[in-house]
């Protein structure tokens, strides 16, 4: 699915409190169907299952790889998946994607605080 599904299947999973992983297909695949009806369909799902990456930081990577973040609207994009974090009902896994979503685009914890709290209001 595109980025903007993925963004609004995971607001509903966490809106339940699931925190889904999101599976990446091999390339040429439209589905798991189309991937289970292959003389390796099993095992092909399998290692796709086994890679599966926890569903906001898939999305980060997506986003990431299509952005330069030398620029600062870029950046802003990225720091738009605050909007992601404000429907995980859990504190503990909000701060965990903030502070990692801070690491990973340099900035001091305090600044994605104060967005997050504008997206908040």
């Amino acid at each position: 699915a595109g980025n903007q599904a993925s963004i609004r299947a995971l607001k509903l999973f966490y809106q339940q409190n699931l925190y889904p992983k999101i599976i990446e297909l091999p390339e040429g695949f439209k589905d798991t169907d189309d991937l289970a009806n292959t003389e390796n369909g099993k095992s092909d799902f399998l290692t796709c299952l086994e890679n599966a990456e926890d569903g906001f930081i898939k999305i980060y990577h997506r986003l990431r790889a299509s952005s330069d973040l030398s620029s600062p609207i870029d950046k802003q994009k990225l720091i738009n998946t605050l909007e992601l974090i404000l429907s995980v009902n859990s504190l503990t896994i909000q701060e965990h994607y903030k502070q990692l979503l801070a690491e990973k685009l340099g900035f001091a914890s305090e600044i994605l605080d104060a967005q997050f709290k504008r997206y908040k209001a």
